[in-house]
């Protein structure tokens, strides 16, 4: 007999409705960059011309992503793209991803491939003010290695302090997107002071090398 675990992930497949595709074809857009926050979107009609769709469709799909806060009406003016925080968007499709010991190197080598871009722009970009603050971060992380949730949050304000120096938009969604499956594997790994010292020391190394403007030592992290 199939057990209960493997019969639960063999249920029938819904089929995707015509508004459920534009409504993540809208949230792509917006995720890349395409349209950024404030932009105002195109007439229905001119959207349902565009994706080939009815303007009912299109109409459905825009009252869900004005419920969820990532689309807003102005009265007499038409749609526009809200001011949020983009990584809320990466939560819906996080549901269907689950991560675990078959998948999590994949999520890591990803993450790392995005990270090393990161790196060759922060060395260009960087500021003395900017290095004294990782620096800070570091050397408190050493502090709370006993303390895995204040870790976690230490470890995340590190990546994100240098993605934020990189000023890329389309990395920056990406990362954004990855580091909400990242949690998973965070939780999971912290519940090892081994890993979380290594985890300090690579990201001293990172600091040090910045100073030094060593893109290379960098990248050996």
């Amino acid at each position: 007999m199939i057990n209960e675990e493997i019969k639960d992930s063999f249920k029938p497949i819904r089929k995707r409705t015509i508004s459920e595709e534009i409504y993540d074809r809208i949230t792509h857009m917006i995720m890349v960059g395409t349209l950024k926050q404030a932009d105002k979107l195109p007439p229905e009609r001119d959207l349902a011309i565009s994706f080939n769709v009815s303007r009912q469709s299109v109409r459905e799909a825009i009252k869900s992503l004005v419920m969820e806060g990532i689309l807003f009406n102005r009265q007499g003016d038409g749609t526009y793209v809200s001011s949020f925080d983009i990584s809320n968007l990466m939560r819906r499709a996080k549901i269907f991803i689950n991560i675990d010991k078959t998948n999590i190197k994949d999520l890591f080598n990803a993450r790392k491939v995005n990270e090393l871009f990161v790196i060759e722009r922060v060395v260009k970009k960087i500021t003395n003010k900017e290095l004294i603050f990782l620096n800070k971060l570091v050397k408190s992380q050493k502090d709370i290695i006993d303390n895995p949730v204040l870790f976690r949050a230490s470890d995340a304000n590190f990546h994100q302090k240098l993605i934020d120096i990189a000023d890329n938009i389309f990395i920056k969604n990406i990362l954004l997107a990855l580091e909400e499956l990242y949690i998973e594997y965070r939780l999971i790994v912290t519940k090892n002071a081994q890993i979380l010292e290594n985890s300090v020391k690579q990201h001293d190394l990172i600091v040090k090398a910045l100073e030094i403007k060593d893109e290379t030592l960098c990248k050996k992290r």
